[in-house]
C-alpha cells in the first residue's frame, strides 16, 4: 500500500496551516510580486460558502453583487479589497486574488467569457505556428497551450466585485473556507491581492 502524505486530518491541517502565505511571504517579499493581505472574517467566509451554494443552483446567471444586501460581510470585504488594491503595484489595472492557502483558479473555467478568450488564444497560436512544420498531435498541443494561456490570463481581476464572484464560484477553496469557519482555534485567514504581471505563461 502506498504511504499517504498525511497520517490523518490533524497532520493535514498542520501541513496546510504551515503552507499559508502569511507564514513565508516575508522571506520572499523582495523577490516576489507586490501583495496586500486583507483579513477574511469568519462572517465573510460563511457568506462566501453560502454564495457558492446559491451559485451552484443557477451557475449560468447567479451574481453575488445583485444580492449584496443579503451579504453584508462580503460587501465589507469588497470595500476593504478596493481600498488595499490602491496600494498594490498595478492594482488599478487588475490583480491576482487568492486566500491564504490556495487560489480559486478552478472557477475561471466557468466564466462567461472564458471560451471566447480560449478561442482567441488558439487563433493566435495557429497564426504563430502557421510556418512551422506539421507534426503529429500539433492541433491537440495548440489547444492545450491555448487553454493554459487563457486560464492564466483569466485570473487577472479588474475589480473586487469580480474577485469575490470568482471566489464564490470556486469549489477548490470551499474546504479551506469551512476550516476558517469551524476551527475556533485555527489560524486567521486572509484574502491576498497580488500584483498581476503580464508575461507569457509558458516561460
Amino acid at each position: 500500500m502506498d504511504k499517504q502524505l498525511c497520517a490523518g486530518t490533524e497532520e493535514y491541517l498542520k501541513q496546510r496551516d504551515d503552507s499559508m502565505m502569511e507564514k513565508y511571504f516575508s522571506l520572499i517579499k523582495e523577490h516576489s510580486f507586490s501583495s496586500r493581505f486583507v483579513p477574511l472574517p469568519r462572517e465573510a467566509a460563511v457568506e462566501l460558502k453560502e454564495a457558492h451554494r446559491l451559485w451552484r443552483e443557477t451557475p449560468a446567471s447567479w451574481q453575488w453583487h445583485e444580492h449584496r444586501v443579503d451579504f453584508p460581510a462580503l460587501e465589507a470585504l469588497r470595500s476593504a479589497m478596493d481600498g488595499e488594491r490602491q496600494h498594490l503595484a498595478g492594482g488599478n489595472d487588475g490583480f491576482f486574488v487568492r486566500i491564504s492557502t490556495r487560489s480559486p483558479k478552478d472557477a475561471v473555467l466557468s466564466g462567461p467569457g472564458f471560451r471566447s478568450v480560449c478561442n482567441q488564444e488558439y487563433d493566435t497560436l495557429c497564426a504563430i505556428e502557421r510556418e512551422y512544420p506539421a507534426y503529429e498531435g500539433a492541433d491537440l498541443n495548440r489547444r492545450l497551450h491555448a487553454l493554459y494561456r487563457a486560464s492564466t490570463f483569466a485570473m487577472k481581476m479588474p475589480s473586487a466585485d469580480l474577485a469575490i464572484q470568482l471566489m464564490s464560484e470556486s469549489s477548490r477553496i470551499q474546504d479551506d473556507l469551512s476550516s476558517c469557519v469551524e476551527r475556533a482555534d485555527g489560524p486567521a485567514f486572509n484574502v491576498v491581492l497580488r500584483e498581476f504581471v503580464d508575461f507569457s505563461p509558458e516561460l
